[in-house]
């Protein structure tokens, strides 16, 4: 994908090439992500069709709305904390961002008319708003690890841009489909599942060596050589003796890499 990837020949490729495509992927994949509560979540399409397909009262609603926030805050801490510990970053992302998708889809399955269920859906929005607390810290943190943090806030800015610009489709689509099934809301919610699969498509393609874990903890490694193996080719171009390697080895929890030295053909 020439929109995605550079054109660099993978023989030559070097980190600073494996960066440049990182930061592409977190822009394509934060479109897919959107807003927290409007994203994936759709939370507030929630609220309509449980208010309007299935007679819920404001009240009803409320209630639970109030304890998906309440779960969400309190899950923010340890979401923190696994995310700053954790070198699996990428995996539990996913891991969020499919469990928030999948209880979206809970809701409109097994939501009853006049909140006959309300203990039932009262757990469900417990369960959505602790996955969604992973979100934010998850995708901060990931994207910490390969811009490092000078690189954040423009990073930061193409990100944000990038989540407006996902929930607008999302909530647009929605709106489209919404006007189509009118009085019968729950296939709206199939677009979360969509934009999840764009958001796997993206994440899948990141490299896990472009994520440097120190960086993403805010701290600065004294062998900054685990960003200087983002992407590297098996094979560099350089005059060197052929088939010499060199072992780059680094501090416990950076991947190792093997970079080899190849004389130049003549010409």
């Amino acid at each position: 994908m020439a929109w995605l990837s550079d054109s660099t020949d993978q023989r030559t490729r070097t980190p600073e090439d494996g960066k440049k495509e990182a930061r592409r992927i977190l822009r394509w994949s934060s479109l897919f992500v959107g807003e927290v509560r409007d994203g994936l979540t759709m939370i507030n399409m929630q609220n309509a069709f449980l208010v309007v397909s299935k007679g819920y009262t404001e009240k009803q609603s409320g209630i639970l709305y109030f304890v998906f926030g309440i779960s969400q805050f309190l899950f923010q801490g340890p979401a923190g904390y696994l995310f700053d510990y954790s070198e699996n970053k990428a995996t539990w992302f996913s891991i969020a961002a499919a469990s928030t998708t999948g209880l979206t889809l809970v809701t409109a399955a097994f939501a009853k008319p006049q909140g006959k269920n309300l203990t039932l859906m009262v757990i469900v929005k417990i369960l959505q708003g602790a996955a969604t607390a992973f979100i934010p810290p998850g995708f901060n943190s990931i994207t910490q690890g390969i811009v490092g943090m000078n690189g954040m806030t423009q990073q930061v800015a193409s990100t944000e841009m990038m989540n407006h610009l996902g929930t607008v489709f999302i909530a647009l689509t929605s709106a489209i489909l919404a006007m189509v099934l009118y009085p019968e809301l729950g296939l709206l919610f199939l677009v979360s599942p969509v934009a999840c699969a764009g958001l796997f498509f993206f994440i899948c393609r990141l490299d896990p060596s472009c994520i440097d874990h120190n960086e993403a903890r805010g701290l600065t490694s004294i062998q900054q050589t685990a960003s200087n193996t983002c992407g590297a080719s098996a094979i560099i171009e350089h005059n060197a003796i052929e088939n010499t390697s060199l072992l780059l080895q680094h501090e416990k929890g950076v991947s190792m890499a093997k970079v080899y030295w190849r004389a130049p053909t003549a010409t």
